[in-house]
This record gives structure tokens, sequence and C-alpha cells, in this order.
């Protein structure tokens, strides 16, 4: 599969840095609509075998969600390092893996939200 960053809930000033960040490095950024929100994962990161979801028209996130498909090992450290050091923060990041593939961003989000909860617990 090939590397990929979905971005979701970025504004304009956002995805630009994203853009001049990554893009030389090679690195394919798709920046989803709200209204595909309710595709699967996988199908937004390009598996067309994932059946298309209906159009979502919920609210916004909350916080930018960057979802990284086709990402490993030490690529996933230089790509993240080069947002670093670019001064993009991005709190709610993940990887599309067999388990989330099938879920929808709001489905997604919910648990990555959930996640970073419990793990700013003091």
């Amino acid at each position: 599969m090939r590397e990929m960053l979905l971005a979701f809930g970025f504004n304009e000033t956002q995805k630009s840095v994203l853009r001049r960040t990554l893009v030389p490095l090679k690195v394919m950024i798709k920046t989803v609509p709200p209204a595909d929100y309710l595709q699967p994962a996988g199908r937004l990161a390009g598996d067309k075998t994932l059946p298309e979801g209906p159009v979502y028209d919920g609210p916004e996130l909350e916080q930018p969600l960057l979802l990284l498909s086709g990402v490993t090992g030490p690529r996933m450290n230089q790509l993240l390092s080069a947002l670093f050091k670019a001064g993009v923060s991005i709190a709610y990041k993940a990887v599309l893996t067999p388990t989330n593939r099938t879920w929808t961003i709001p489905q997604l989000y919910a648990e990555i939200s959930e996640e970073h909860r419990q793990m700013h617990q003091l």
C-alpha cells in the first residue's frame, strides 16, 4: 500500500504546512472532507473492496486527526519528526490497521479521543 497521510479537520493553514513539509518527502497527503467521514477508513486510504458509506452531515471533529496509511518503522519517525520541526502539533494520530480499517472516522476519532483522555489523566 502506498504511503499516505489522511488529514481530517485541518484548517487551510494547517493543510498548507502539511503539504509544504511532507510533499518533499514524497508522501501523498489526502485532506478528507467531512462529507466522507462515514466511509470506512481503509476505503479512504484506497481500499475499494470496502463498501461505500453514506454521506456524513454531522459536526466537524473537535480536534484535527491524522491517519497514517502504509507508513511504518523509521519512515513514520521521519515523517512525524518533520512535522514536529515544522511546528505542526497533532494530538490525535493513528495508524491504519486491520482492526480500524473498517471503522468510520467518527468511530476512529472516538477511540483516539478516549485513548488520549486516558493517557493524560492525572
